[in-house]
């Protein structure tokens, strides 16, 4: 019957566990000095236990939780470049840091976009699995497992990309970083169209609405990178 459920999502709530639980084993072990000490340590081990009496015990909720959590990685890895990219983060450490070129800043923008519209398509599938996920039949357990394997993917894709694009900005890993992603976007996209949840007019326009900006996006890095000799214009026969 676990089969017919999946085996993304127990495999992911899996590795929460264990996570808390070995926290809360090194908490054990460390030599305590002090009560302040045993009060944080004793602390820290029952929170861990809430969070793993709290995980969620369907597999819709739990998908739900999961894909939170790659939105939640998508969204820091943003606000450090929009950090970055923030006039005061370099009037802070003054020459010590490098800076972006006038070229650099082309391509930022754009790339930046496309770390956007991963935060978007992560969030509105998040809503719409809650909205509208089902659990009366195998398929639509498997269908959570497979979105959720579609989406982990993405933190990573996003990462290369933020890193590609920190100065001094890497314009050959930032072209690769975004046509990885751009391939992945539109697989996810792709998938997303055949699932239970996603057939409403609502979900079906927002998934038309974020196809379309990753069009966008990518047209737009494209051009960049065809005016700097690093791309060529693709004529239809």
């Amino acid at each position: 019957m676990q089969a017919a459920k999946g085996t993304e999502i127990p495999k992911n709530l899996n590795k929460i566990k264990k996570s808390k639980k070995k926290q809360g084993g090194k908490f054990l072990a460390q030599k305590v000095k002090d009560c302040d000490s045993i009060l944080q340590n004793f602390g820290q081990i029952m929170s861990n236990c809430e969070v793993i009496k709290n995980l969620p015990k369907s597999n819709k909720l739990a998908c739900v939780v999961l894909i939170k959590d790659q939105y939640d990685i998508l969204k820091d890895a943003l606000s450090e470049l929009e950090e970055v990219k923030n006039d005061a983060f370099v009037d802070d450490f003054g020459d010590c840091v490098e800076q972006w070129t006038e070229n650099d800043h082309q391509i930022i923008n754009p790339s930046m976009g496309m770390i956007k519209t991963s935060i978007v398509l992560v969030k509105k599938t998040s809503i719409t699995i809650k909205k509208a996920g089902l659990e009366e039949s195998s398929e639509q357990f498997l269908e959570y497992d497979t979105i959720l394997g579609n989406i982990n993917k993405l933190s990573a894709l996003v990462d290369d990309l933020a890193l590609s694009l920190y100065p001094p900005l890497n314009w050959s890993e930032c072209k690769q970083a975004n046509q990885t992603l751009k391939d992945s976007l539109e697989g996810v996209l792709l998938c997303l169209s055949s699932l239970h949840f996603m057939q409403s007019e609502d979900a079906l326009k927002w998934r038309d609405f974020v196809g379309k900006a990753v069009i966008h996006n990518f047209s737009e890095i494209q051009r960049v990178f065809i005016t700097q000799g690093m791309a060529e214009i693709k004529v239809s026969e």
